[in-house]
């Protein structure tokens, strides 16, 4: 039987220079003094440098200055390792590179070692993913808010809380818990629309996240209540708070879409203990008890949880409005 010859298209330097000049991802390569000795065409569209303008020079001039000390330690570890090759970082992280023009560009990247004669040259492979990790980033930030007001949602508040309770029963620290609930909001979405109460939520939420402290944490708990947790915190502290929002929302005209202008009022409830042996979700619970006692006394005013870490002082504010129509939490 004749056997069939095959034949074999031949390679030669061109077709490989064809390759990485003509990929999509920028190749950098450097010697092991880390200067620059090869950039090809998609390179220097990613940096904005001509390659005989950057071939020579050190490959920070391609990073950020405030990660040079890191990149140049990830650099000698490769160096020393004798790996062929590495992928930098992981698929949750990149690198960040540096335009000629000064902007920033998050980079996959991976990097190979190539002999070359007698010594080593390292390439590094990039890829532009900043749409990634950006899209990524606002999807991670659009789980943790609350649509309407931008604030923190519920789950995202617990899982701070939870935190902030660990801390405090660690280091015997103050936790103290503001609960809040817009009065009669109901009556408001009746008689000018939910459009109108959507944006008395967002306004109200700005105010009341104002007068807290950056350390604060807030979020939207459903429908028009809201609770704050305020860390390092003594009873008398979280009154103040209290009292200062409360005031704050009581002193506002809100000038609603169509022009028309309301006043509110906010009851509050609010929860202090000392660490060890918090426990956040009975703490938020007294918090929320709290408030139903200020709505039945007649709202508009701060009412303290009696199970609350007292300390000595006297009971809370009970600042109030003219109506008391009894328990209904509106």
């Amino acid at each position: 039987m004749k056997k069939e010859n095959k034949t074999h298209t031949k390679i030669d330097e061109v077709f490989y220079r064809d390759i990485i000049d003509k990929t999509a991802d920028a190749i950098v390569a450097i010697d092991t003094h880390k200067n620059i000795i090869f950039i090809n065409h998609s390179a220097e569209k990613m940096f904005g440098y001509e390659s005989n303008d950057i071939v020579g020079k050190d490959l920070n001039v391609l990073i950020p200055s405030r990660f040079h000390t890191r990149h140049n330690i990830d650099i000698e570890n490769f160096f020393n390792t004798g790996q062929d090759a590495r992928v930098m970082g992981d698929r949750q992280s990149y690198i960040v590179g540096r335009h000629s023009d000064g902007h920033e560009i998050k980079l996959g990247a991976g990097i190979v070692r190539v002999h070359n004669g007698s010594s080593d040259v390292f390439a590094a492979i990039l890829r532009d993913v900043s749409w990634r990790i950006d899209l990524v980033d606002d999807l991670t930030e659009m789980a943790r808010l609350d649509p309407l007001t931008g604030h923190l949602n519920r789950r995202s508040f617990m899982e701070i809380a939870v935190k902030e309770c660990e801390r405090a029963n660690r280091h015997c620290m103050n936790l103290a818990c503001l609960f809040f609930d817009l009065d009669r909001f109901k009556s408001l979405n009746d008689q000018y629309g939910h459009d109108a109460g959507d944006f008395i939520l967002g306004e109200f939420a700005e105010l009341t996240r104002n007068t807290l402290r950056s350390i604060d944490s807030f979020c939207r708990w459903g429908g028009e209540e809201f609770v704050a947790l305020l860390p390092n915190t003594d009873l008398e502290g979280a009154i103040v708070a209290a009292e200062r929002a409360r005031r704050r929302i009581e002193s506002q005209s809100f000038v609603l879409p169509d022009a028309s202008t309301v006043k509110l009022t906010v009851s509050v409830g609010v929860t202090h203990a000392i660490g060890p042996g918090i426990d956040i979700t009975k703490q938020i619970k007294q918090a929320d008890l709290a408030l139903y006692e200020a709505k039945r006394e007649g709202r508009n005013r701060v009412k303290v949880s009696p199970q609350a870490d007292h300390g000595g002082l006297a009971q809370a504010s009970e600042h109030h409005d003219d109506l008391n129509d009894g328990a209904d939490r509106g």
